[in-house]
């Protein structure tokens, strides 16, 4: 089963523009950007549409790539008195400590769940937990039971989606850079859910017959947006989510569900 996660974002693109239309003011998304990078500049995009589409505002700062630390955090004050929700886009270039750029976002603008968590948790989940969660609800996939492997540590993908699984008591493999050989990893996976963001890692070869794999890895390779997957994988997996057009626009779809979920809380 290949998921279409265009179709799934478009249902809850209706739903989201239908909240708008009965919002006396739409609230408005702001989003720090710092350097340039193409997978970057393609979810920005995708962000846009669809803010477009529903109704929704969109401010963008961007800052060059050697921009001071001050200076990027300046601009996330800025941005968040402005805004009714707000995303630093990443990666971030290395100059930059990404944590400390990240805890220069307020609680309760942070749409992306990014920052840390106050004493009693975050008041929303990363949207790409919630656009996993959508899916696995969607076509019937549990998490009793199975084995899942989580590829990538990294803070938008890796991170929050060990920290979901291991809430839940299941059974978590969580691997990095430091694993040369995925194989035996893959293998003994019933689920598999990759944001490494290197082009095909993952090939048919590695996998067993009817495993779930959700790819949320994106890199660029000759013009290109890739995912970690192999196209091919499709024909083993019971559930399959492709690169582009899976995972990517339902975590964009959420994250907009996430800033309407906060607008409503700071109305209260």
């Amino acid at each position: 089963m290949i998921v279409s996660g265009r179709k799934l974002a478009k249902e809850i693109e209706e739903s989201i523009a239908g909240e708008v239309r009965e919002a006396l003011k739409p609230p408005l998304l702001g989003i720090v950007q710092v350097g340039e990078n193409p997978v970057s500049e393609n979810f920005i995009r995708m962000k846009r549409e669809f803010a477009q589409r529903v109704g929704i505002g969109v401010r963008v700062a961007r800052l060059p790539a050697d921009v001071p630390l001050a200076d990027v955090q300046s601009a996330i004050r800025e941005c968040a008195r402005a805004s009714d929700g707000l995303i630093v886009q990443l990666p971030l270039p290395e100059n930059l400590d990404t944590e400390t750029v990240l805890a220069a976002i307020p609680q309760e603008k942070d749409v992306d769940a990014l920052c840390s968590p106050p004493a009693g948790g975050h008041l929303i989940l990363s949207p790409v937990v919630e656009a996993i969660k959508h899916v696995f609800t969607a076509h019937g996939v549990t998490l009793k039971n199975k084995r899942v492997l989580v590829i990538g540590r990294g803070r938008l993908v890796g991170a929050p989606i060990a920290e979901w699984l291991s809430g839940n008591g299941t059974t978590v493999d969580v691997i990095g850079d430091e694993v040369e050989d995925l194989v035996p990893y893959a293998r003994a996976a019933g689920i598999i859910i990759s944001g490494a963001g290197s082009p095909h890692l993952i090939k048919s070869s590695m996998l067993k017959e009817g495993v779930v794999l959700i790819d949320c890895g994106a890199s660029e390779a000759g013009g290109k947006v890739l995912g970690d997957a192999d196209p091919a994988c499709a024909e083993k997996c019971s559930v399959f989510t492709p690169v582009p057009g899976g995972i990517g626009p339902l975590t964009v779809a959420m994250l907009f569900k996430n800033l309407l979920t906060l607008h409503s809380l700071v109305k209260k």
